[in-house]
């Protein structure tokens, strides 16, 4: 087992966690659209990284090199630094947490990009084999 499959399931219990909070806890914090929608986006991104980083840890398991090991820290790094910053401020409204929240978007980015180049690098290799 790898530290991206428990990241997963950490993720993946924190995104249900915070749907509760939301629907019943949080609800009157998030009577604004704007608001709401942010909530909502950090959510969403909380559960698909979840399914990401779980897929990244069966390919550190497969293929144990440093080459997707950079993948599950972007995707992991990313989506605490997006989420969180969106969801801190969605409940507390303390703007300057805002300010993060393009860094976590840009190592998400970057996760999924390297998660590419990484497969792609990966099926070069085996198709020459």
């Amino acid at each position: 087992m790898t530290i991206f499959l428990i990241l997963a399931a950490v993720l993946g219990a924190s995104a249900l966690l915070v749907g509760s909070l939301g629907a019943h806890l949080w609800q009157d914090l998030l009577t604004d659209p704007d608001t709401a929608s942010r909530f909502q986006r950090a959510e969403n991104y909380l559960f698909y990284h979840a399914l990401g980083l779980a897929v990244v840890a069966q390919l550190v398991e497969r293929f144990p090199t440093q080459k997707f090991q950079s993948v599950g820290w972007c995707l992991a790094a990313g989506v605490f630094i997006f989420s969180g910053s969106l969801l801190v401020y969605s409940v507390t409204g303390f703007q300057p947490i805002i300010k993060f929240t393009p860094l976590g978007g840009s190592l998400l980015i970057l996760g999924w990009i390297l998660l590419g180049i990484r497969s792609w690098q990966m099926y070069r290799w085996h198709r020459n084999q």
